[in-house]
């Protein structure tokens, strides 16, 4: 494996690490509903809602892409529908695992078609 995948692998379980902590203590703090009032009413302050909004557009590339680079669309689908609803809490271990199988960022970005060139 080379040093930019295990600097990768390092950077993404740190990343994971610290959001899980986050969302767990939302979670206990104020329960699952407050999630999403906070979301829909951050669309009332212009700042907030170009943050939700960028967060959205980021969302449905994300699930577009993993679809695209799965072994199978419905593989990809259901990928797709948990890097929605989980966001990077799904994402990141996705890529963490998908790093250690090929060995590199590269493959593990191309999936599928990292075979073709």
């Amino acid at each position: 494996m080379r040093s930019g995948a295990a600097i990768f692998i390092f950077g993404a379980t740190v990343a994971w690490a610290a959001l899980l902590y986050v969302t767990v203590h939302a979670v206990r703090t104020m329960g699952f509903a407050a999630m999403v009032d906070s979301f829909n009413g951050g669309f009332a302050h212009p700042w907030r809602a170009q943050f939700n909004l960028d967060l959205v557009i980021y969302l449905l590339l994300a699930a577009a892409w993993m679809v695209w680079r799965a072994s199978s669309r419905w593989t990809g689908i259901v990928f797709a529908l948990l890097a929605l609803n989980l966001g990077s809490l799904f994402i990141l271990p996705v890529l963490v695992f998908a790093v250690i199988r090929t060995g590199s960022v590269r493959g593990a970005v191309l999936g599928r078609h990292a075979q073709v060139r």
